[in-house]
């Protein structure tokens, strides 16, 4: 994969922590303030800047499936 199949936000890292064990901690902030209208939060994408090339990559995908919750607007 190189991009979410219907991306509807960008969300920027709020707080970032090397945990240590070869995992690490993002803090976003989604809201819905800027919102027309809600949509169903299916995929969460975290994208990395590759520092050999410069280019930017989807690092991590995760998707909810048929329980996705709704975010209103």
């Amino acid at each position: 994969m190189a991009a979410l199949d219907n991306e509807q936000l960008s969300l920027s890292i709020q707080d970032f922590e090397v945990i240590g064990d070869g995992t690490s901690r993002m803090r976003v902030i989604m809201t819905n303030e800027s919102l027309d209208n809600g949509f169903f939060v299916r995929e969460l994408g975290v994208f990395a800047e590759d520092p050999d090339t410069g280019e930017e990559q989807l690092y991590s995908y995760s998707n909810a499936g048929d329980q996705p919750d709704f975010l209103p607007a």
